[in-house]
C-alpha cells in the first residue's frame, strides 16, 4: 500500500496570509533586535570601516538632493541614479575590506541589548606583547621519576630490568650482533681507499673534433670546461676533465682550451696543429664557479694548489702549467716539423 505527500508550490506559499505573517513578525523581531543593539552604546565608537568620515563626506557630494532621513526609492532605482549609484560604489571596491572594530557583548547574556546590559569590546590589537601560540600548540616535557603518584615513578615506564631498561635509547648500536663477533671481524680486509684520489672526467681527441665538426662547439671561441658540459661533450665532472689522445690522428682544428689535466700526447696534438691549452688547478669551490656561475652573485678568487705535488705538476712548463713560467714555455713549445707524434 503506496501513499504519496503533496507538498505547496511556491506560489501558493506566498499566497498564504499565515506564512506571510510569520515572516513579518520574524522581520520585526530582527529588527527590533539590531535597533537595540545599535542604540545601547555610543554612536562614535561604532565604525563599519577606516574611513567612515571620508565615505560619508564623498556620499553627501555625489548625492546632494537624497534626505538621509527619508530616502526616495524612485530616484534610487531611476537609470541615472542606478548609474551614479554604480559608480560612487567601485570607487571603494578595492579600499573597504574586512574590518573588526569591536565586538558588542551583554553583560548578562538572559536580559535584552540596552543601555545598562551593554558593554563595547575593542578589538585587540596584535603585537608582541600579547602574541601567543594556539592552546594546545606545544607540549610541555614529561616528567618521570617524581613518585608513584604521576604513575611514572621509580621505573619511569621502562619495567624492571631488560636492555630497553638501560640508559641511552635501549637499541643496541649498529654492527651488534648479540655479543658474538660480528660479520666485520669475520671476514679479512684488503686494500684501501686514498680519500686523496682524484676522479678526472676523460676527454679523447676524436670525441672532442666530432663535436666541433657538428657544430656543437665554436672553436674560434676559447673553450672551457663549462662548454664541454653544457654541450654533453663529457658528463659527471667530479675534479675536472683530463684530456686524453685517443684518435689523434683525426684531429686537424687549432683551438684554446682551458683543462684540469692533459696527457703529453694531447698536448703535442694540439700544438701541432696551431692550438693552445692550459692546464689549471681547480678545487671544488673554483671548479663549481667554472660549470655553474649563474649559482654565484660574485664569481670568487680562484685558489691556488696547496700540496707540493699539485705546485710542482702545475709549474712544470712540459703539463702547459698555468703557474709555469712564460719564458720556459716558449722553450717547450712543440714543433710538428721537428717532432713526429
Amino acid at each position: 500500500m503506496g501513499f504519496s505527500v503533496c507538498l505547496p508550490t511556491a506560489d501558493e506559499l506566498e499566497q498564504n496570509p499565515e506564512i506571510e505573517k510569520q515572516w513579518a513578525v520574524k522581520a520585526m523581531h530582527h529588527a527590533e533586535t539590531y535597533y537595540k543593539l545599535i542604540s545601547s552604546v555610543d554612536g562614535k565608537s561604532l565604525r563599519l570601516t577606516p574611513i567612515d568620515d571620508e565615505i560619508y563626506q564623498d556620499f553627501q557630494d555625489t548625492f546632494p538632493n537624497i534626505s538621509l532621513q527619508v530616502v526616495d526609492e524612485d530616484v534610487m532605482k531611476s537609470d541615472e541614479g542606478k548609474v551614479t549609484w554604480r559608480n560612487w560604489i567601485m570607487k571603494y571596491e578595492n579600499r573597504v575590506n574586512e574590518f573588526n572594530f569591536g565586538t558588542l557583548l551583554r553583560r548578562d547574556v538572559k536580559d535584552d541589548y540596552n543601555e545598562k546590559n551593554s558593554m563595547f569590546a575593542p578589538a585587540r590589537k596584535l603585537d608582541l606583547g600579547n602574541l601567543s601560540d594556539n592552546r594546545k600548540a606545544t607540549q610541555e616535557k614529561r616528567r618521570v621519576g617524581r613518585g608513584p603518584a604521576s604513575g611514572r615513578g621509580k621505573t619511569c615506564g621502562r619495567g624492571h630490568k631488560g636492555q630497553k631498561a638501560r640508559t641511552g635509547n635501549g637499541k643496541p648500536r649498529r654492527g651488534f650482533e648479540g655479543g658474538q663477533t660480528p660479520l666485520s671481524r669475520r671476514f679479512p680486509k684488503r686494500g684501501f681507499h686514498n680519500p686523496f684520489e682524484k676522479t678526472w672526467a676523460p676527454l679523447n681527441l676524436d670525441r672532442l673534433q666530432h663535436w666541433i665538426d657538428n657544430g656543437r662547439i665554436d672553436p674560434t671561441q676559447p673553450i672551457t670546461m663549462k662548454h664541454l658540459l653544457d654541450t654533453r661533450c663529457v658528463r659527471g665532472v667530479k675534479d675536472g676533465v683530463k684530456l686524453l689522445a685517443d684518435g689523434r690522428e683525426h684531429f686537424r682544428t687549432p683551438i684554446e682550451i682551458e683543462v684540469a689535466r692533459a696527457s703529453q700526447k694531447a698536448i703535442k696534438s694540439i700544438e701541432s696543429v696551431g692550438g693552445t691549452i692550459t692546464c689549471r688547478y681547480f678545487n671544488k669551490l673554483a671548479l663549481r664557479a667554472t660549470i655553474k656561475p649563474e649559482k654565484f652573485w660574485k664569481i670568487p678568487k680562484f685558489a691556488a694548489p696547496m700540496k707540493q705535488r699539485d705546485i710542482a705538476w702545475y709549474s712544470d712548463p712540459k703539463n702547459r702549467g698555468y703557474l709555469a713560467q712564460p719564458e720556459n714555455l716558449k722553450n717547450t713549445l712543440f714543433n710538428s716539423k721537428l717532432e713526429n707524434i
